[in-house]
């Protein structure tokens, strides 16, 4: 059962000038910005690869948020939810492309049909041990990517007290499941208020889902968004975007305070995720306020139930980020789900692995000059493992490398160029596709990697500080 923790404000860390910062989801009225998923651009209902499905081949379909039900199923002969969701339907029996698109274009109800793909996280597997922590930040030091992206140099702008993020900002982390219980993570966990007050086993906020006090676990159908498997990725991916900044505790993360981690669980007992799952998770975080949506897997193949439901999130105000995969292929190429997809999203930002102790990509990384927009630190020559240092399960510290790590501190630099931008504007909603715009010009450019990504951009936290104070002075 989940449990319960005690969510009390760290109020040393508020008296201090270390804040931290907002994005903006949350259904903004003025958003101006429309972006149509795969299925409007092509006026096509089904979008598979094939002519001819077996039996037990996954399908996800999206349905329409206008219709009480459908008869799509397995055998096509059953009622959907009322809502533009989409459900995981397993073929029964073989079924021919035409087939299935003749039933599509039958049922009003059906937005649209997609395959539904096994997705993994984009970590390089090592044997790390974990490591215990000690005093105040007492493991900052062993943090170098926050050293590469100049990460202190633009503290004064960011954690101003007078003028800096003044509201926090919800990143919702797609993944795992995190460590509820970890020092350095749990005072920064989103709660979801009306479930923490509410009554055990039943749905407070009517939002169909029981529990949801931190999050939701997809796959268990449960409220405890914790591990359930040894894959401990999602901690070490929520502490490199959102660890407490100066608690005592282990490191810190790219935005340590004024910020809310959402964990949305999608593997559950399993080792691999669907898509089908990715797609309800990103639903989920775009409808409960999240502001930036951290993607750190992947998979070979395109999904484009993914992609409409990433383009509902960004018609939210979401940015989502996704890592661009370690098969050290050309996304532009090979597509790789869903960071290929980033071209035709502006706010869909895709990130390759940058080694921290040199200005080259790291061996194992995806990269592609349309397709992989930034990079940042995914692995360190010089580090244990060559990982990158975050939080573990268990209340541990440890070493991981990959894309997955370089994803999660664009999030919290999306993060907190929306929320400062946002907070010195005087509020209100900022679309998605304008602060990608203004993240990726303020990056150092590398000539070593712009063959491999979009224009040799390099995460530069100080440079992305200066551009802010320019034009909101």
């Amino acid at each position: 059962m989940l449990k319960r923790l005690r969510h009390t404000p760290n109020f040393f860390l508020r008296s201090i000038a270390s804040f931290f910062f907002l994005v903006g989801c949350g259904k903004p009225t003025s958003l101006t910005h429309h972006y149509k998923s795969p299925f409007e651009l092509s006026q096509k209902k089904v979008h598979l690869a094939g002519t001819e499905f077996p039996a037990g081949t996954s399908l996800a379909v999206l349905k329409n948020e206008d219709c009480v039900n459908s008869r799509m199923n397995n055998s096509f002969q059953i009622y959907l939810p009322n809502s533009e969701k989409t459900h995981k339907i397993v073929l029964d029996h073989t079924m021919s492309l035409s087939e299935l698109e003749k039933i599509a274009n039958e049922d009003p109800c059906i937005i649209g049909i997609s395959h539904n793909l096994l997705v993994t996280t984009e970590e390089i597997p090592t044997d790390s041990k974990p490591e215990a922590t000690q005093s105040q930040d007492p493991l900052l030091e062993k943090q170098t990517h926050l050293n590469l992206i100049q990460a202190k140099e633009s503290y004064r702008t960011f954690f101003d007290p007078a003028n800096g993020i003044k509201n926090d900002v919800i990143i919702a982390v797609i993944d795992t499941g995190i460590d509820l219980n970890h020092t350095d993570l749990k005072d920064n966990l989103w709660v979801n208020e009306k479930e923490l007050h509410g009554k055990p086993d039943v749905d407070d906020d009517k939002d169909g889902y029981v529990d949801d006090i931190y999050g939701y676990n997809f796959v268990s159908q449960i409220g405890d968004p914790s591990h359930e498997t040894l894959n401990d990725h999602g901690t070490h991916v929520a502490g490199l975007a959102a660890a407490i900044l100066s608690n005592g505790e282990g490191g810190a993360g790219v935005m340590g305070e004024r910020v809310r981690i959402m964990a949305l669980n999608i593997f559950g007992k399993n080792w691999a995720a669907e898509t089908f799952d990715i797609d309800t998770a990103i639903r989920f975080a775009a409808d409960h306020g999240a502001h930036v949506i951290n993607i750190s897997m992947g998979a070979a193949g395109r999904s484009e139930t993914t992609a409409a439901t990433i383009a509902y999130a960004l018609n939210q105000g979401c940015l989502v980020i996704s890592s661009a995969g370690n098969l050290h292929q050309n996304i532009d190429e090979e597509f790789f789900f869903p960071a290929s997809y980033a071209p035709d999203y502006p706010g869909l930002i895709s990130v390759g692995a940058q080694n921290t102790q040199k200005n080259a990509l790291c061996d194992f990384s995806n990269f592609g000059a349309e397709s992989v927009k930034i990079a940042a630190p995914g692995c360190d020559d010089q580090a244990l493992r060559s990982g990158l240092f975050s939080t573990l399960a268990k209340n541990h510290y440890g070493y991981k490398k990959g894309t997955s790590m370089a994803a999660p501190l664009i999030s919290g630099a999306v993060a907190l160029a929306y929320g400062l931008i946002r907070d010195r504007r005087g509020g209100g909603p900022v679309q998605a596709n304008e602060i990608e715009e203004i993240v990726l010009r303020s990056t150092t450019s590398l000539s070593e990697i712009e063959p491999f990504i979009q224009n040799g951009r390099s995460l530069n936290l100080k440079k992305l500080a200066d551009e802010i104070n320019r034009m909101y002075p």
